[in-house]
């Protein structure tokens, strides 16, 4: 997966003691997901007070770096040369 569509992803909240439900934030999940979760006796729901967090990420791969802001959040990605 890209950096980038990684840190764009929805993002779920799942902990005790609401141990079968499940929250994401505002964006959309496939219909299937939610199915399966159901299937495995979950709640999924849409997260009441909105996005779950922001990221930026920085991902290195030998020689080549990559950076990625998250789109929800007022960071910005870039890359630096000494």
């Amino acid at each position: 997966m890209p950096l980038q569509a990684a840190v764009d992803a929805t993002r779920f909240h799942h902990q005790l003691p609401d141990a079968y439900l499940v929250r994401h934030d505002q964006r959309e999940i496939p219909a299937r997901t939610v199915r399966e979760l159901q299937a495995m006796g979950y709640t999924v729901q849409a997260n009441a007070w909105g996005n779950l967090g922001r990221i930026e990420a920085i991902r290195v791969d030998g020689e080549t770096v990559q950076a990625a802001s998250d789109v929800r959040g007022r960071g910005e990605a870039r890359l630096v040369s000494p």
